[in-house]
């Protein structure tokens, strides 16, 4: 079969850069065609050398061209669908959803499958983002969702598609490094990222957030023979963590803290290397505590959005391991809550055994077998 797949690729972005490769080369393994929608086609996860696997930049008559030679249309993976966003953010990401929609509406009118896969869905703030969202799953013949909160807001609205509840594609990350020896360190990761619409709910900037996360790390590590890891999760210019990541580290060598910085890397399998090297995790970005978990390290969340919420809760990890943001003193808590990972790391790690997030991950690909069942 011939599959084009879409989504938000090329954009320097571990957790999109993770989903895009389990998904591609398990599709291309399975013997399928693959052309897959990227921003930069030079930015991609695989061999440039994978038989049967091509690239287009989202340019209107290649989008049509390779929409027309499909057999299915695959939106791969991520929270592509919620209105959690500023105004200024919102308005560019409803033209985002709007673009999604419409590939979907032209597939289906020339006769393509489409399938949703390892979505997340909500929160849904506004009526446009209901309506978009609303439109879109008329569209879809197959849908996996991959938290159960998100299940719970798909099923507010009404559809047509088979769906299933699954988890998200970057799990399958493991089948390629599952015999592979990583000596742990005294290393605490982390993960900084912008806040996005927290910082009104939060009442500061990311860059004020971040700085005093930062001096609050370096209370707790200067106690303790412990050096510090900091992952920049999305590289490039638009939306990019790499400012955080300055302040960051610059706030922890002001502090006399030895700490190394982890640029983003094409390749996710290379980051998650990085992450099992360490003894522990504070995670921002979705992709970056599920890495952790897939790395089964004892971690804390920053949720600036409830995805990440919504992960914490399906990965049974223990409540405490959440940092409030939202409620006054949050600061005050986090110091504590950090000493606690540091010195109770087991407590921290969360239940749910990664071989069972494995096997739902392959439930992605269920849409294969609906083909089939149509022939």
């Amino acid at each position: 079969m011939n599959i084009f797949v879409i989504g938000h690729y090329g954009g320097q972005n571990t957790g999109d850069q993770a989903m895009l490769k389990v998904l591609v080369c398990e599709l291309a393994k399975k013997g399928h065609y693959v052309t897959y929608i990227s921003r930069n086609i030079e930015d991609h996860p695989f061999s440039s050398e994978m038989i049967g696997v091509s690239a287009v930049v989202p340019k209107i008559a290649d989008v049509i061209r390779a929409v027309y030679e499909s057999d299915w249309i695959v939106l791969g993976g991520g929270t592509h669908f919620h209105d959690d966003y500023p105004l200024r953010r919102l308005l560019r990401h409803y033209r985002y959803m709007a673009r999604l929609s419409i590939v979907s509406g032209l597939g289906k009118a020339l006769g393509k499958k489409v399938a949703y896969i390892s979505m997340g869905f909500g929160p849904f703030r506004t009526f446009l983002g209901r309506l978009i969202f609303r439109t879109s799953l008329l569209f879809a013949d197959y849908i996996s969702v991959r938290d159960c909160s998100s299940l719970a807001e798909f099923n507010k609205f009404k559809y047509r598609a088979q769906c299933v509840l699954a988890f998200d594609l970057a799990a399958g990350l493991l089948n390629e490094i599952s015999n592979k020896e990583v000596k742990q360190k005294l290393i605490l990761g982390i993960s900084p990222t912008p806040l996005h619409g927290a910082e009104q709910r939060v009442g500061m900037s990311s860059h004020v957030f971040w700085r005093l996360v930062a001096q609050l790390v370096a209370e707790e590590v200067t106690r303790r023979e412990i050096s510090v890891r900091v992952f920049e999760f999305r590289g490039g210019d638009r939306e990019s963590d790499r400012d955080l990541v300055r302040i960051f580290i610059n706030t922890l060598k002001n502090a006399g803290i030895e700490v190394e910085y982890i640029p983003y890397m094409k390749n996710p399998t290379d980051t998650l290397l990085k992450i099992k090297e360490c003894k522990w995790f504070i995670a921002s970005r979705f992709h970056s505590a599920l890495l952790a978990y897939l790395a089964e390290l004892p971690m804390l969340i920053i949720p600036y959005h409830r995805k990440l919420i919504d992960l914490a809760h399906d990965i049974q990890l223990n409540p405490q391991a959440l940092v409030d943001i939202e409620r006054e003193g949050w600061h005050s808590k986090i110091k504590g809550q950090l000493a606690d990972l540091l010195e109770n790391a087991t407590k921290y790690v969360a239940v749910r055994p990664i071989t069972d997030a494995v096997e739902a991950a392959k439930r992605n690909f269920e849409f294969l077998q609906l083909k089939d069942e149509k022939k």
